[in-house]
C-alpha cells in the first residue's frame, strides 16, 4: 500500500497539470452558438445580406461546390452565391438537427431541402464547422455528399 500511495499522488499531479484552458468562457461559447442560430434564421428567411453580415469582412470557405481548398469570399460574394441558390430552389431551407459549441467553434448538422422549378427536390444532410473570432465567422468548412 505504501508503494501505491506515492504513485497515485504522482499520477494525480501529472493529470491535473495537463488540464487545458482555452481562454474562452461559457458566455463567449454561448454567444457563438447564438450567432450561428441567428445565421440559420437569416438563411431560412432568405435574408442573405443579413446572413452574410455574420461573417468577417473576408471569410474562408471550404465547400465541395468551391473546390477542394479553402477559398476566401467577401460579404458580396457570399450574398450573391446564396441569392443564386435560392433562385434555383425558392423553398430552400436548412433544418438544424444538432449543434455543438466549444470555445471558438460551432459545429452544426442539418438537413438542407429545396425544390427546383422542374419539381425535382433534394434532401441533403450537411455538417458545417464554423470558427468565430470577435463574434464573426472567420471560417466555414462545410461537408456533404456532392454526388447526391
Amino acid at each position: 500500500m505504501k508503494k501505491i500511495y506515492p504513485a497515485f499522488i504522482a499520477l494525480a499531479l501529472t493529470t491535473s497539470a495537463c488540464v487545458h484552458t482555452s481562454g474562452y468562457d461559457e458566455y463567449q461559447t454561448a454567444k457563438n452558438r447564438e450567432t450561428i442560430n441567428q445565421f440559420f434564421d437569416a438563411f431560412n428567411k432568405h435574408d442573405f445580406k443579413l446572413m452574410s453580415s455574420y461573417y468577417a469582412d473576408t471569410a474562408k470557405f471550404l465547400d465541395p461546390s468551391l473546390g477542394k481548398d479553402f477559398v476566401s469570399q467577401s460579404h458580396a460574394q457570399t450574398t450573391a452565391k446564396y441569392t443564386q441558390l435560392a433562385g434555383m430552389f425558392p423553398n430552400l431551407k436548412d433544418s438544424l438537427t444538432n449543434t455543438i459549441a466549444k470555445d471558438d467553434q460551432v459545429i452544426t448538422q442539418f438537413i438542407s431541402t429545396g425544390t427546383a422549378a422542374d419539381g425535382k427536390s433534394f434532401n441533403l444532410p450537411i455538417c458545417t464547422v464554423f470558427k468565430l473570432k470577435d463574434g464573426k465567422i472567420i471560417s466555414d468548412a462545410t461537408y456533404y455528399d456532392s454526388k447526391m
